[in-house]
């Protein structure tokens, strides 16, 4: 049983979480000058894969995953951005083998948790190796509280993160 407490968290997280995508978005659409939306993209073989942002044109595909993480990332969120490396990195071999050229997009809204993947670790010589760029997006303040706020009521980091 889903408790109303657990409901109202996962609620405005996921509203948080989705503004921060949506401003991501189109500020990363438009600074790469396309229009970038969420896409539920056919790999073949029955898989699917949903982007955060996706732009194709003929020959050209933009994939984009987008994380709203805001601070040093703990052990699980790590996690969820190794897998979206595995996504960005899947999508652009499967694509290129395709005769697709394939431009990968990971892209935050705050620095802090990029600074791993800067360093000596696998996720860094993994975002290099698979070509994925790391981005950060700056956004309003504002939404940037937002998420922390979100984050707070999840117990998922603490006030002065």
């Amino acid at each position: 049983m889903v408790t109303k407490g657990a409901r109202s968290r996962a609620a405005s997280r996921s509203d948080a979480q989705k503004e921060a995508e949506d401003e991501v978005r189109s500020q990363l659409g438009a600074q790469l000058q396309v229009s970038l939306s969420s896409k539920d993209l056919d790999l073949g073989e029955g898989t699917r894969v949903a982007l955060d942002g996706h732009f194709a044109a003929v020959g050209k595909v933009i994939a984009v995953e987008i994380s709203a993480q805001v601070g040093k990332p703990k052990a699980g969120q790590q996690k969820k951005i190794l897998a979206d490396i595995l996504k960005l990195a899947l999508v652009r071999i499967v694509l290129e083998s395709q005769g697709q050229s394939v431009r990968s997009i990971l892209a935050f809204i705050d620095e802090k948790p990029t600074k791993w993947l800067s360093g000596d670790g696998w996720g860094a010589l993994a975002v290099r190796t698979f070509k994925i760029e790391v981005k950060v997006v700056v956004v309003d303040p504002q939404l940037i509280t937002k998420v922390k706020s979100a984050k707070v009521e999840q117990n998922l980091h603490k006030p002065e993160d």
